[in-house]
């Protein structure tokens, strides 16, 4: 195999015009900023903010950079927000409220939170001076399967919020693939005829599943989609594509992939069945019929479908000088040889630069990533040579943990990079990050030159918001120079809105102590951790002896249980001291429930571990099974208290938050449950994938299922009998059929956290074992897998 050498990178010979050209020809009308303070600020700051766009061309260096700065009146309390693009200037607003005011103007847990009629932060503010500058010119968010594990169900109102949050983020560009099901039934109705019916059910999903149909792993999963609900999505679309455009966010439309319905692959020669994904055995739900890109359809329907694109959205492409589009080739699934490769590539891209002059397209790139053994560099540089490097934004989807800047830099040359964060897999929610290695390895990726852009690629959101936040920070001179720990006290200030509050100087500390506590053990994660999604609780996941792992999805943790349980106990005196009439729906009585749910968690893991240990060395004597009924009592006692916590909260005691009628109905929030649970009953290898710890999935099926798993346990059986497995199934089967009776919330006082809290002290497993600290680290070092299978399984 010939040798491929790298060449030197310099900087300037990948210099990115393209953002200078959205900079200058793009959209330059701040209304839509305007709106956004209408929206977000307080009632009396939103009059004296004023924003003005400045020509990115720097004078004095001659570069051509992304930046922002304050410049107050004299006179009065206006402030004006100078910047070179719409993105530039609401980071701007969204960053002086953090850091100068003290107040969080967005975030995932506060929705629908109003400031006091009387608080006014710019009326006696004096804010930074200086230029503050990108370190890259795109920050770029969402993955392909957000929308299925966090979106489905969302309609304008929540919308509306996620695209203020990532205006004030500094985020520039993100996907945009709602409604595009539409525009694919009239594409393939017209090419199919009068005389054959398009056979809509048998192609596409349903909604909760539309993401992997969309990239060609799977078709007729789910319930069958309604016209009401196709319509609804494309208006939505409409209504997201004008707001990401007055907010300086360029929307990344979907392309062709070269994926068919069965009914157009018989109008071709040329078709292949690809192969089944994940665990999928039937050609009825996964196999797809997939075009070579030699056949002559290929470029019929991709420009149909563009055209019928630039059509529908013709008023929203108009404001834009360039259009971004995206597709998989490749999610998870064999890809051919060198020509096969280039050739796809080729055969996608070509048709929609034909159709669209302005087109540049963005790859996702998790492909090489998961797939990195059947892509040797030979073959990544065939694919990357296929289209001109001017025309493509590279995705490096899994940054943190494999590198693509890294392993393919001898082929890479003057491709565009944006470094991406995936953290999370399937939309788990336990508390987990490494944000540490994060800025490292972030610094590193830029340093290289070739990396142009930070993003998140997180599968599912509304959890960790410190860590999605931090690496859009990142993308900020400012900020990156901010030592870890510093920033995370900003951040905590900030997220509780305590500038809000002239008093509050006693709960600021608190509560940033309790996040510099959270940072310095869940968000410090040791490298063997890294990259494998954040953190699975055991009581979420079907239960067996042995459940604790360090793989894909682990369940193990690397800090001190206790250590976590003091960060909580922190943050609960916090919110004693906080005013006494707080909402249940605020923020910190989310993030409290959120740091009590995982000390819940990591005491499950020390009893489950002690569990397998007891099994491992053998249940002989009558005190092994005294110890075996107290473990089992703490087990169920613990998922109570679990489900009880859960229903605290609005944002945690439901599985499928903002739904819209319009667009999720009974079989809709069916489809739902089954992701949550088994993923779909049509593979057996994703089940608990997605799974996340909610009060209705807790009521409804974790506490049923460890009950039935401790009581055979405490009947002699090892339960993993067909019976079980049953048992196990009928329990999932009731939820996803049955909707179940949410409970009402009850809100969880920090006095009755902290009263957790001392009762999982109580739980003291080694103390009933008589093992000492220095004998449970040996016996957790040798425990055995609850699955070694479970480690690696495909990522989706």
């Amino acid at each position: 195999m010939p040798v491929i050498e790298a060449s030197p990178i310099v900087v300037s010979q990948i210099q990115d015009t393209l953002t200078a050209r959205l900079r200058q020809d793009g959209n330059r009308d701040v209304s839509g900023l305007i709106a956004l303070a209408k929206r977000r600020l307080p009632v009396k700051d939103a009059a004296l903010i004023h924003f003005v766009l400045e020509d990115p061309q720097d004078a004095e260096t001659g570069t051509d950079e992304d930046w922002f700065e304050f410049r107050q009146s004299r006179t009065s309390s206006r402030i004006a927000i100078h910047g070179t693009s719409l993105s530039a200037l609401s980071y701007g607003l969204g960053d002086m409220y953090r850091r100068d005011c003290g107040v969080e103007l967005l975030s995932w847990a506060s929705r629908g939170e109003e400031f006091p009629p009387s608080y006014s932060c710019l009326g006696n503010l004096h804010v930074r001076s200086g230029r503050f500058r990108a370190r890259v010119p795109w920050r770029y968010y969402l993955n392909q399967v957000t929308w299925s594990y966090s979106m489905s169900t969302w309609g304008w109102s929540r919308w509306e919020d996620e695209l203020d949050w990532m205006a004030l983020h500094g985020v520039n560009l993100a996907l945009a693939h709602l409604g595009q099901e539409t525009l694919w039934e009239r594409v393939y109705r017209d090419l199919l005829g009068p005389e054959r019916k398009f056979d809509r059910e048998a192609f596409f999903t349903g909604t909760a599943y539309f993401s992997w149909q969309r990239m060609g792993n799977i078709q007729g999963v789910g319930t069958p989609v309604s016209d009401a609900l196709l319509a609804a999505q494309l208006q939505l679309q409409h209504q997201i594509l004008a707001r990401m455009i007055d907010l300086g966010i360029a929307p990344i439309l979907p392309a062709f992939n070269l994926y068919v319905p069965e009914q157009v692959a018989l109008l071709s020669s040329a078709s292949e069945m690809t192969s089944f994904w994940s665990g999928f055995t039937s050609p009825r739900y996964s196999g797809l019929q997939r075009l070579r890109p030699d056949d002559s359809l290929v470029k019929e329907i991709s420009t149909r479908f563009m055209e019928a694109q630039h059509a529908e959205y013709a008023t929203e492409l108009e404001r834009l000088p360039v259009h971004f589009y995206s597709c998989d080739l490749y999610n998870e699934m064999s890809s051919g040889d060198l020509s096969s490769v280039s050739g796809a590539f080729r055969a996608v891209f070509e048709p929609v630069r034909d159709t669209d002059a302005q087109a540049i397209f963005v790859v996702q790139m998790w492909f090489l990533a998961h797939g990195d053994s059947d892509w040797p560099l030979l073959k990544a540089k065939a694919f990357l040579d296929a289209v001109p490097r001017d025309r493509v934004i590279y995705l490096d989807l899994h940054g943190e943990k494999r590198p693509q800047w890294e392993r393919l830099r001898p082929v890479l040359q003057d491709a565009r990079l944006v470094w991406t964060y995936l953290h999370n897999f399937g939309g788990g929610k336990g508390l987990a990050g490494e944000m540490r290695h994060v800025k490292e390895s972030i610094h590193a990726a830029i340093r290289t030159g070739r990396v142009q852009g930070i993003g998140l690629a997180m599968e599912g959101i509304e959890q960790n918001e410190i860590a999605y936040h931090q690496v859009l920070d990142l993308a900020w001179v400012h900020a990156n120079a901010e030592p870890v720990e510093q920033w995370v006290r900003t951040w905590a200030a900030a997220r509780y809105r305590l500038g809000v509050r002239p008093d509050s100087e006693e709960v600021r500390d608190l509560a940033a102590d309790a996040w510099v506590c959270a940072f310095q053990s869940a968000y410090s994660r040791p490298q063997h951790l890294v990259g494998w999604g954040n953190t699975k609780c055991v009581l979420e996941l079907r239960p067996a002896i042995y459940m604790r792992h360090s793989g894909f999805q682990p369940t193990a943790i690397a800090y001190a249980p206790a250590k976590l349980r003091t960060c909580t106990s922190m943050l609960a005196r916090a919110a004693m001291k906080s005013l006494p009439n707080e909402a249940a729906h605020s923020v910190l009585s989310y993030d409290l429930v959120d740091l009590a749910r995982q000390s819940i968690c990591d005491k499950a893991l020390v009893i489950s571990t002690h569990i397998g240990h007891l099994y491992k060395h053998g249940i002989y004597e009558e005190a092994d099974f005294a110890r075996l009924e107290t473990f089992a009592r703490w087990l169920t006692t613990l998922s109570e208290r679990m489900a009880d916590l859960l229903d605290s909260h609005w944002m945690w005691a439901r599985s499928s938050d903002s739904v819209d009628n319009a667009l999720a109905g009974p079989g809709e929030l069916a489809d739902l449950r089954e992701l949550f649970t088994r993923w779909s009953r049509h593979t057996a290898l994703l089940d608990g994938y997605a799974s996340r710890l909610t009060g209705d999935l807790a009521r409804h099926v974790y506490i049923p299922r460890w009950q039935a798993f401790l009581q055979a346990l405490l009947r002699g059986e090892n339960g993993k009998g067909r019976g079980m497995r049953v048992e196990f199934a009928k329990i999932v089967d009731d939820f996803v059929q049955k909707a179940p009776h949410l409970s009402s919330l009850a809100p969880t006082s920090p006095e009755q956290v902290l009263a957790l809290l001392k009762e999982l002290e109580t739980m003291d497993a080694a103390s009933l074992l008589r093992m000492d600290a220095a004998s449970l680290l040996r016996m957790d070092a040798t425990s055995p897998l609850q699955n070694t299978a479970a480690n690696t399984p495909p990522f989706s």
